[in-house]
Formats: C-alpha cells, structure tokens, sequence
C-alpha cells in the first residue's frame, strides 16, 4: 500500500465500494507520506545550500590567491570564509537530523502498514 501512487489512492477514496476502514487507513498512509516528503524536501534543500556554499568557497579561494594576505580584502575574506565553514557545519548537522527524520517516519510507516487489519 506504500508504493501506491497519489491518483491511484484517490481512485480508492472516491470509489463506493471501499470500505470506509480501507479509505481511514489510505488517509493515514497519505499523511504519513506527506510528511515523509516534506523530510525529503527539506533534505533536499539543505543539501542544495551547501552546494551554493562551497561554490562561493570556490570563488573565494581563487579571489584570496590573487591577493596579499595583509590585504583588507583578504582578511574579510577569511572571516567570510570562517562564517561560511560554521555555516555548513550548521546545515550539515541539520542534514543528518532529516536523514534520521525521514527514516523514523519511514519506519512508522512500515509499523503501521504492518499492524494494520482492515474487515
């Protein structure tokens, strides 16, 4: 039933036939799914963040090479960079919350799929 995609679950909601236990427990598992994809989704965007960080890191590196370390530059440079590098270390622990996020719900999913009894 977790494999079973959004119109296809509407197919079953909308049809007389199923039993209104069946429809509670497809609404269940279209909530728990929505809330694995919104971990995902988030994941997803942390991940993309840090991207965006590392290519201005990139950008950085090469400007910091063409200078003078005494330069006034160079050392803004080196304090974005310290503020960057606190930054993905942030984003990187949120990351791992998601991961273990995502998996927790996954796993609630699995639970409630395999206690589930439908008449």
């Amino acid at each position: 039933m977790s494999n079973l995609d959004g119109a296809r679950i509407q197919y079953f909601l909308a049809a007389p036939q199923v039993s209104d236990d069946v429809k509670k427990a497809l609404r269940e598992v279209v909530q728990r799914q929505s809330a694995i994809g919104s971990v995902v989704a988030k994941h997803q965007e942390l991940e993309r963040q840090i991207v965006v960080i590392g290519q201005e890191q990139e950008r950085i590196r090469g400007n910091m090479a063409q200078l003078p370390k005494e330069a006034d530059l160079f050392r803004r440079y080196v304090t974005k960079f310290t503020e960057q590098e606190d930054a993905i270390d942030a984003l990187r622990k949120q990351v791992t919350a998601t991961i273990e996020e995502e998996q927790r719900l996954r796993k609630g999913l699995d639970d409630y799929l395999i206690g589930l009894e439908l008449k």
